[in-house]
């Protein structure tokens, strides 16, 4: 019995350390493993009622580099993971957009290489070899499209019981990416970039909070209210 009480007394403190590391987490990355190393938060009934936080959160993430998609089917994948998140359509209506989101990515990633510059006064010198990264800008810039359409291709992932928390890691890894290729293109100099992704990754951690609020103390601070879980369940199964 004694053993019994110090070990759950252990594991007590051990979850209330975690929660007041999630409060000042620097990195969404940071916290979302920290979600991944927990046995207590990876319970089955524990991730399904996360489940659509993660995907609002990887619909915000893909919000931040949206202005770099052309693409139609990458636009409706962003608005397709706000959608469930707020209980308006369906696993199986997300996984196929999600399917034709990631069809975008794999057109892009071959051509990639010759994407159009965002300005048609982008100087020559930036377009060859005296850009400061010795790359041609229109790879730099195809770079930037081609994680934000991943962004959005996986902010709609949900094929397994922890797609949700995949979505959401791989969302914020991505988006990041997208905009320091972006930072790139335009020339940006390495200390404003690293200036500019310790932001986001600030913001990105505060976003994290305010949708899941804390995951390890949620008495104290409660996920964002969404829409029902049932009426998601519901259309779920009305889709089967």
């Amino acid at each position: 019995m004694t053993n019994a009480l110090q070990i759950a007394a252990t594991e007590n403190e051990a979850e209330t350390i975690t929660g007041e590391i999630w409060e000042t987490a620097p990195s969404a990355e940071i916290m979302l493993q920290m979600l991944w190393e927990s046995k207590a938060f990876r319970q089955a009934k524990k991730i399904t009622k996360y489940e659509p936080h993660f995907h609002l959160f990887a619909a915000w993430s893909a919000r931040r580099v949206s202005h770099l998609l052309t693409d139609q089917r990458s636009h409706h994948a962003i608005r397709t993971a706000e959608l469930f998140a707020a209980g308006a359509t369906t696993r199986a209506e997300m996984h196929q957009t999600h399917l034709h989101a990631e069809a975008v990515v794999i057109q892009l990633a071959e051509t990639y290489e010759k994407s159009t510059l965002p300005t048609t006064d982008t100087p020559k010198s930036k377009n060859d070899g005296d850009h400061p990264t010795r790359v041609d800008t229109r790879t730099l810039f195809g770079a930037s499209v081609l994680h934000a359409a991943s962004t959005a291709s996986m902010a709609c992932y949900a094929q397994q019981i922890f797609g949700g928390l995949q979505a959401a890691e791989a969302c914020a890894k991505y988006s990041s990416k997208a905009l320091y290729w972006e930072m790139l293109t335009n020339g940006a100099d390495s200390v404003l970039i690293t200036e500019f992704l310790e932001e986001e990754d600030r913001r990105q951690a505060q976003a994290l909070r305010i949708f899941l609020g804390n995951p390890f103390n949620s008495d104290r601070s409660p996920a964002m209210t969404l829409p029902s879980q049932h009426r998601i369940v519901g259309i779920n199964q009305q889709s089967q």
